[in-house]
């Protein structure tokens, strides 16, 4: 309609013009000409609401989409449509799904009803919910319809939600192949790679997505990041340059410019970019604190100083705001040491204690000292002018046991705490007490009671809390006790990288590769480029059994690490665990033949894979002659397993026991060396007629290993020769029910939850009394998101072993369970439903 418009009919007819042309602003003065000359029923109210659902005036366009089936009752489907896309906008899910419900009921193909339900399912956190719904929207939809991408684009959402990373990549890539103009699609796929680590893909989809959308700022502001986490900080300010320019000053791309900027040390640049952030968000803490920490570090203290007044008083209990306001102490603080200022550098640690006695820093030396020694000892001088009645003298013994300490000077450390302990903030006296106690007196016991101490008059006090970790694991080999104190820490420290690594470290080290797997996967996401985290992943994959994933990720980080010769052996080891020995020879000859004995740890752990492989094959006294170049006392706990091997192997059944008792020794049975290492000892032992140490020696490994029925199966042969044929039955009774749960629990290494959940419930007919069934059914839905079925199914197991509560709740497939769900009264009747 290229005229004006006269009439009513006219004005509407031309706003519907508009807004398929998405042009709102026009759309919506025509449809108002519309109404005003009397155009009015149920299309212009809907077009209207749907014109001011895009101009995001939600609450006005629900208005004009109740009036529509007001106005003719054949448009109340579409209206309850485009109402519940209204409350999915505002993220009020409950109604938005009970919007799409009606309309499925409402009408005889609903198919956009179930794609928009889906959308809300996978927004909500319902991945497998919404996935079932977006099935059902492409059988309703068929394959030929422009909507098939937008269902599949949620589909690769959903898949991604539920860690199905590989069909959410190849689901978002067909998306592109059929739909190459849907931006989200790139915008989904890259961050998926990102989040992996694999930036090289991730840059690649965003250059693919930018041939497509060339002025598109989310994709240009996602590919400068990429760029900056890769070290090409020079294209990374090309493409979030590109991004502020397209999206305007108060772009996000703006903060991520600011980020380049820093890492480019241009920090005038980045000073500007924070403020411009700020001013279009006054309350932005991030980017106030940035500036904050830039300005400190410039020594600008005025500037710094006058940016902390801009924090009220409910900001500076934030934990980050109270992490940079210690920044800016403690390096102020060393400049007055400098200056010889000896009141005010003690007033200054009385200021960064009340802010929290964590952040008090006196080992940094910065730029002002050659080491913290230097530092240590520059203090204590000073402290030596603070006069008697010194605003803050009451701080001085505190201090001085501190330093004292610092600089091996332990009895008049303890001189001065005896004082600290009944001054101010005696938590710092107790816990550098437990510290005195554990690492120079080696009292685990004591330090325990003093660190305890510590904690009860501050319990958020992490560095209490790393040191009683230290004093539960190292000192006093309690290993449970030990993660949860690292779960205290993530309470208060969400995503501390350095409490992450190291949860990481001790569930893989002690037989609990998935939570490590959960630890380190949450590490990748938070610095993708990060290849040491990558290494862990693979390791993780390891111990689950998942070797081919585990040698595609090693074989990756090598193609950008070809002269790690540790990285090569990690993906040798991954190989014999493969079955591709011969691969993983030659590899190992290679690294020993780049390596020419530089590296002694190198060559150790090439020698105890070569012998892993001779053992393998039965070639016993190869696998001697590589472990002999090796110290007794340097072997791995691999290479004592080996050489156990080797001498049982050739009949040196004395020398091998002492190998494998060693091992046993010093790895728990929840190891794979340990578990391995009874296993052969029990095998030497049963041999020789010790058939009690043997039976306990399997059950340690059992302890481990519970699931091993071939492991069980040794058992049942030394428990018949022991004359108990009754407790033998029972544990082969046991076989046949791991034996039948052994295809679930490959689904659930391998992540695939729904086929698990499947496969248990069909044991759960089988073994009704089982509590050890429904567990695992009730572990596989919930990780499937099937909560309600995973209740009913928790709640049957416990029914039958009520210890089974204590284990769900510290078993990582349950992290996401509501356990008051285990309170309601409900029959059981249904178990396993879904």
């Amino acid at each position: 309609m290229d005229e004006e418009p006269i009439t009513a009919s006219d004005y509407f007819q031309k706003g519907v013009e508009y807004l398929q042309n998405q042009q709102f602003d026009k759309a919506l003065e025509c449809v108002n000409n519309a109404i005003a000359r009397n155009y009015f029923g149920g299309d212009i109210a809907l077009v209207k609401g749907e014109i001011l659902f895009e101009l995001k005036r939600h609450d006005e366009a629900l208005e004009w989409f109740n009036r529509a089936p007001e106005l003719d009752n054949s448009l109340a489907a579409e209206a309850t449509l485009w109402k519940g896309r209204v409350f999915f906008e505002k993220q009020q899910f409950g109604r938005a799904l009970s919007a799409f419900n009606r309309v499925i009921d409402m009408t005889p193909m609903p198919g956009d009803a179930y794609l928009n339900k889906g959308m809300v399912l996978c927004e909500r956190g319902d991945f497998l919910k919404a996935i079932e719904a977006l099935d059902e929207a492409r059988g309703l939809i068929g394959d030929s319809d422009d909507k098939l991408a937008e269902i599949l684009f949620w589909q690769g959402r959903s898949l991604r939600g539920l860690r199905r990373d590989g069909e959410a990549a190849a689901t978002l890539e067909k998306v592109i192949g059929l739909t190459p103009d849907f931006v989200e699609a790139y915008v989904e796929l890259g961050e998926l790679y990102r989040s992996q680590g694999q930036l090289g893909k991730a840059c690649e989809i965003y250059t693919r997505g930018l041939k497509e959308f060339p002025n598109d700022p989310s994709i240009a502001n996602d590919y400068g990041n990429a760029l900056r986490d890769l070290g090409k900080l020079d294209e990374s300010l090309e493409q979030l340059s590109r991004a502020v320019k397209f999206d305007g000053p108060t772009s996000v791309a703006v903060y991520n410019r600011a980020l380049t900027f820093e890492r480019m040390n241009r920090w005038d640049d980045a000073l500007a970019d924070y403020a411009a952030v700020v001013n279009a968000n006054p309350r932005d803490i991030d980017a106030r604190l940035r500036r904050l920490d830039l300005l400190a570090r410039q020594d600008r203290f005025a500037e710094a100083f006058k940016e902390l007044d801009t924090f009220d008083e409910d900001e500076r209990g934030v934990p980050e705001v109270q992490e940079g306001i210690a920044r800016l102490f403690n390096r102020q603080v060393r400049i007055l040491e400098i200056e010889g200022k000896a009141s005010d550098v003690l007033a200054m640690y009385q200021l960064l204690l009340k802010v929290h006695p964590d952040f008090l820093d006196l080992d940094n030396p910065g730029k002002q000292y050659e080491s913290s020694r230097e530092r240590h000892e520059r203090i204590l001088a000073l402290l030596e002018s603070i006069k008697p009645d010194d605003a803050n003298a009451d701080l001085l013994a505190l201090l001085r046991a501190v330093l004292y300490a610092k600089i091996e000077r332990r009895a008049e450390s303890l001189e001065y705490l005896e004082r600290a302990k009944a001054g101010p903030f005696p938590e710092v006296a107790w816990l550098l007490y437990a510290d005195i106690m554990y690492y120079d007196l080696q009292d685990p016991e004591q330090a325990l009671k003093a660190v305890d101490k510590a904690l009860e008059m501050r319990p958020e006090f992490i560095a209490a809390l790393w040191l009683k970790v230290a004093v539960l694991y190292e000192g006093l080999r309690d290993f449970d006790g030990a993660i949860n104190i690292y779960r205290r820490v993530l309470d208060i420290s969400h995503d501390n990288p350095a409490v992450l690594h190291a949860l990481g470290e001790v569930y893989l080290d002690h037989g609990q590769p998935f939570r490590a797997l959960m630890c380190f996967r949450r590490m990748v996401s938070l610095s993708p480029g990060d290849s040491a985290m990558q290494r862990e992943l693979a390791q993780c994959y390891l111990a689950l059994g998942r070797t081919v994933e585990a040698v595609a990720e090693l074989e990756r980080l090598r193609a950008n690490n070809e002269g790690d010769l540790e990285l090569t052996l990690d993906l040798s080891e991954a190989m014999i665990r493969g079955g591709r020995r011969e691969e993983a020879r030659l590899l190992i000859e290679r690294v020993m033949a780049e390596n020419k004995g530089l590296s002694p740890s190198v060559d150790a752990s090439s020698w105890e894979l070569l012998s892993e492989l001779a053992n393998m094959n039965r070639m016993y006294d190869e696998a001697l002659t590589w472990l002999d170049r090796i110290d007794n006392e340097e072997l791995s706990s691999l290479g004592m397993l080996q050489k156990g091997i080797a001498l049982a192997g050739l009949g040196k059944t004395d020398v091998a026991r002492e190998s494998f008792e060693e091992l046993c020794a010093e790895r728990g049975a929840e190891t794979r060396e340990g578990r391995k290492g009874r296993i052969e000892l029990a095998k030497l032992l049963r041999a020789r007629g010790e058939r009690d140490r043997a039976r306990l020696l399997i059950e340690e490994a059992l302890d481990g290993a519970p699931y091993h029925w071939r492991t069980r199966a040794l058992l049942v042969w030394v428990l018949r020769e022991m004359g108990e044929s009754d407790a033998a039955e029972a544990q082969e009774r046991l076989i046949t029910l791991h034996r039948d749960l052994e295809p679930g629990m490959r689904f659930m290494s391998t992540e695939e939850y729904a086929d698990a959940a499947d496969e248990f419930r069909r044991l759960s007919g089988k073994y009704q009394g089982e509590a050890d069934v429904s567990y695992w059914l009730a572990a596989a839905q919930c990780m499937a998101g099937q909560y309600d079925g995973a209740a009913l199914s928790l709640r049957h197991a416990i029914s039958i072993e009520p210890g089974l509560a204590d284990r769900a709740r510290l078993d990582p497939f349950f992290d996401e369970f509501a356990f008051s769900e285990l309170q309601a009264e409900q029959s059981t009747d249904d178990l396993g439903g879904s």
